[in-house]
């Protein structure tokens, strides 16, 4: 793998991760009207959970830690197939913001039921709110920032 390929690879999964974490913590933030620090450190706990359990909940920031870490591993492996993929269909390149939203939307399909059902995290109630703002998270937040850092960098 070329050595410019890695670096789109990293530097679209730190994006996307970074902005889909932010975005949802501030949603659970004000959801639970707590700051958003607490937001984001639950958001990450919840992550952790898929391995730690309920424990995670109880972890504090360090628990929150992994949680983020496993998250940017899920990332990269994430960005890595986009990166791959519009290397072999330049038109993912040209249409970025289009190709991004569609891959966000798969993203979210898959995570919700292949990824996490395969983990210990409690999952929430499903409902159309709750549909609609993973959809526009995992679409706007995830997908589409990966595209544009791709499309900026080079697959």
């Amino acid at each position: 793998m070329k050595e410019n390929t890695r670096k789109t690879i990293l530097a679209a999964a730190i994006v996307g991760a970074v902005l889909i974490d932010l975005f949802l913590g501030i949603a659970i933030a004000l959801r639970d009207g707590v700051a958003i620090p607490k937001g984001i450190e639950e958001l990450s706990q919840w992550d952790a959970s898929n391995f730690l359990g309920e424990a995670a909940f109880h972890g504090g920031w360090p628990a929150a830690g992994f949680g983020f870490c496993c998250h940017l591993i899920v990332s990269c492996i994430l960005a890595a197939i986009f990166v791959f993929t519009a290397k072999r269909w330049k038109l993912m390149e040209r249409q970025a913001a289009a190709s991004g939203a569609v891959f966000g939307a798969i993203v979210m399909l898959v995570m919700r039921n292949a990824v996490v059902p395969l983990g210990r995290a409690q999952e929430a109630p499903y409902t159309v709110a709750t549909f609609l703002l993973t959809l526009a998270a995992h679409v706007v937040f995830f997908g589409v920032p990966v595209a544009l850092v791709t499309k900026k960098l080079g697959p």
